[in-house]
């Protein structure tokens, strides 16, 4: 149907200058059409991942800017010289219809909301909510640490500091159950609180563990998952390093006490998803260069039962290693704990 699009494709690329190939073949670096690239010619930063051993999407993301990136298309090729022939164009409109597909049958629509956590004030209630994360954790966060994790301790501030009028389908008395009894974590699209109970407050009184509240419901990216703030240098061509687990605390802890040392690293929550619906959204926005995918699994599932989950998913071949990772400390069943309740064992599974 496609037989040869791809090969097509690297052979124009080739003819191109500054073009490069990482060692596995797949990683193809061009000068970029978008942004200039830099200004030594010999250069390249325009990374485009092809892989002719499936029928995987071609994704592009420039290294320099970061802004440009998603799934490779006839325009982008245009933009860097590269026309097709009447049979590759008649080809890629094939592998078009089943690439996006692919992609979860449809094109990811990514919305970041402009929301933002403010340095909350010394009250109690925020005092006490505080000193539960750190006590369950074993840290020792100020309230600047906290903002800077996404962390809200009060809504009705939250909204106020950001002027939010109302949130669709709260009341006042809701509202006033989640400031009182719970502590949030802002998404990764900064349009999805993901509030947890904090037992300590009144440990007579019982609400659900888990509470969330979609600021924005016209926004419909679905990356209400949680992520930490995090830098990445976009010029680096080494690894990046993924780290996923279940639960917001799990990977907090992950970054705050086991302490990863990778040069260009993410770590994200996946709050009731699954870890490949956090790939899939990177991978979809042209994030896709050498990921080593860590995950941090909770006990419920045998490593087997993990293998099989990642083996399933198609989205498995674009990560160059994956590494499962479980907390063999006591009865510990996750991450979510202080650093002497944790015993970080690996399992490279490739």
């Amino acid at each position: 149907m496609y037989e040869g699009l791809k090969e097509s494709i690297i052979e124009a690329l080739e003819e191109m200058p500054a073009y490069s190939v990482n060692r596995t073949g797949i990683q193809h670096t061009v000068r970029c059409p978008y942004c200039g690239d830099s200004s030594n010619p010999r250069h390249a930063h325009f990374s485009i991942k092809i892989d002719t051993s499936d029928d995987s999407p071609m994704v592009y993301r420039c290294l320099k800017d970061g802004v440009n990136h998603g799934l490779l298309t006839e325009d982008v090729l245009a933009d860097l010289g590269i026309h097709l022939s009447d049979r590759d164009h008649e080809a890629f409109k094939a592998y078009m219809k089943k690439s996006t597909k692919y992609i979860n049958n449809r094109r990811t629509i990514v919305q970041t909301e402009i929301y933002k956590v403010p340095v909350w004030k010394s009250s109690q209630k925020n005092y006490m909510k505080l000193n539960y994360i750190n006590q369950r954790l074993g840290l020792h966060w100020s309230f600047e640490d906290a903002a800077r994790f996404k962390v809200v301790f009060n809504l009705t501030d939250f909204m106020r500091f950001n002027e939010i009028e109302s949130i669709n389908g709260m009341d006042d008395s809701y509202r006033w159950v989640i400031d009182t009894y719970y502590v949030g974590f802002l998404s990764a699209n900064n349009n999805c609180i993901q509030f947890r109970y904090v037992p300590t407050i009144d440990p007579k009184r019982t609400y659900l563990r888990y509470q969330k509240v979609i600021l924005n419901p016209r926004n419909v990216s679905q990356a209400t998952f949680y992520s930490i703030p995090s830098r990445i240098d976009l010029l680096y061509e080494g690894d990046l390093h993924v780290h996923v687990a279940e639960g917001t605390f799990d990977i907090i802890s992950v970054k705050e006490n086991l302490k990863p040392n990778y040069e260009n690293q993410i770590f994200y929550a996946s709050c009731g998803y699954g870890y490949m619906t956090i790939m899939r959204y990177l991978i979809s926005n042209g994030i896709c260069n050498n990921i080593h995918l860590h995950v941090y699994a909770d006990k419920d599932k045998d490593d087997r039962e993990q293998f099989r989950y990642i083996q399933s998913d198609p989205l498995n071949e674009w990560f160059d290693h994956i590494t499962l990772h479980r907390n063999h400390f006591g009865n510990e069943k996750d991450y979510g704990v202080p650093m002497d309740h944790i015993i970080d064992a690996q399992r490279k599974i490739r």
